[in-house]
């Protein structure tokens, strides 16, 4: 079989993610059309969401090696085995987990919030508490469906 050359070139340059992008924050309730304003998110390979990444998969790493020295400890002296890290975080609080994750896509915003009486600037410092806040659960969904979609990640130019 032999090789074709190609004339087509796939310029891969035009479909990378986005470093950074925009997401409209729209009113909670469908039928009020107005969009409150805009966040800008961390794209799949910024900087900030890689290093998110690498502390969340070093942070497991630990969590299951200390799991392993419990659980070896445990069987050693007769004791019930204790529960894996998994457990652990579904009995932890993971709403607050996940709005960590989530804050460290938020890079700034063009409005500031105010939530129990507090006006702070919505960034990735402040955006975990914001979003953690089931009052506000509607700013999570919205949030957590953009970032989900890598589609929002690829310029308009080459979609």
């Amino acid at each position: 079989m032999t090789q074709k050359s190609s004339t087509v070139l796939l310029d891969l340059d035009t479909l990378s993610y986005a470093d950074t992008v925009e997401y409209a924050v729209k009113h909670p309730d469908p039928r009020v059309k107005d969009v409150l304003g805009t966040i800008l998110v961390a794209g799949p390979g910024h900087a900030q969401v890689l290093a998110t990444e690498e502390a969340d998969r070093k942070r497991d790493l630990e969590e299951l090696q200390d799991y392993q020295i419990e659980a070896k400890e445990a069987i050693d002296a007769g004791r019930p085995i204790p529960r894996t890290p998994d457990e652990r975080r579904l009995v932890a609080d993971v709403r607050k987990r996940n709005a960590g994750r989530l804050a460290a896509r938020v890079i700034s915003a063009d409005f500031s919030v105010k939530l129990d009486g507090k006006v702070v600037e919505l960034n990735s410092a402040t955006a975990g508490e914001i979003l953690a806040n089931p009052r506000v659960s509607w700013l999570f969904d919205g949030l957590y469906e953009f970032v989900s979609k890598r589609a929002n990640f690829i310029p308009t130019s080459a979609k």
